[in-house]
């Protein structure tokens, strides 16, 4: 007697490599594979499963609003880039352009293989939390930084994380006295704190996750 059991189990994919991925139909603009494999390939250590949606998840020494806006900053360079690139595409098929085109998709291959899993999900997800997408299907295409819902996002989602800023005791910048912190001469110092949170987060993330098993 057979068992008809095919789809009621995991499938096998098909057999691709890096090449492929990278040359896909998808290797273009925000959707570009080649890059979120790249990214992919630069993680270090056990990667844990975060609920990025939720600040309480993984925010607890850093701020929640300034790692929203390191976000947009990073958006925004990569639109810059990516124009560039685009630019240098209908200049024409010679050795300067193709040299110039590889120097921009340098530069946004940088930022997205640094980017941490808050920056990811933004980037690579859907949802309310994430930064708005163009279409439904995956793989998504992100928003312009400048576009009527890229706007509206960041400007709803940076009262929700100044909200939790506010009620997060627990922040390392909480650490240095009010007097320093209502300089805003200070202004360096205080960012140079907030980067030493998320560095703290990250271990706190890994410390929660073996908590919780």
């Amino acid at each position: 007697m057979v068992l008809n059991v095919k789809d009621q189990i995991n499938n096998s994919t098909n057999y691709t490599n890096y090449s492929t991925l990278s040359s896909s139909s998808y290797a273009t603009g925000s959707t570009n594979l080649q890059y979120q494999i790249n990214s992919i390939l630069a993680e270090r250590g056990v990667e844990i499963n975060v609920d990025y949606s939720d600040y309480n998840n993984f925010i607890y020494f850093s701020s929640a609003l300034t790692r929203l806006e390191n976000f947009y900053y990073k958006l925004q360079l990569i639109e810059e880039y990516s124009y560039s690139a685009s630019l240098s595409n209908l200049a024409g098929p010679n050795a300067y352009v193709v040299t110039s085109k590889n120097i921009w998709e340098e530069k946004i291959n940088e930022i997205i293989t640094t980017f941490d899993g808050y920056d990811y999900f933004l980037y690579y997800e859907s949802g309310s939390a994430a930064w708005p997408k163009t279409n439904s299907i995956y793989p998504y295409n992100n928003v312009s930084t400048n576009s009527v819902a890229g706007i509206a996002f960041i400007q709803s989602q940076s009262v929700v994380a100044g909200e939790y800023d506010e009620n997060n005791n627990n922040a390392l910048i909480n650490a240095i006295p009010s007097y320093l912190r209502e300089d805003s001469a200070n202004a360096q110092y205080e960012l140079f704190i907030e980067m030493l949170g998320e560095m703290f987060d990250n271990i706190w993330i890994y410390y929660q996750d073996v908590t919780e098993k």
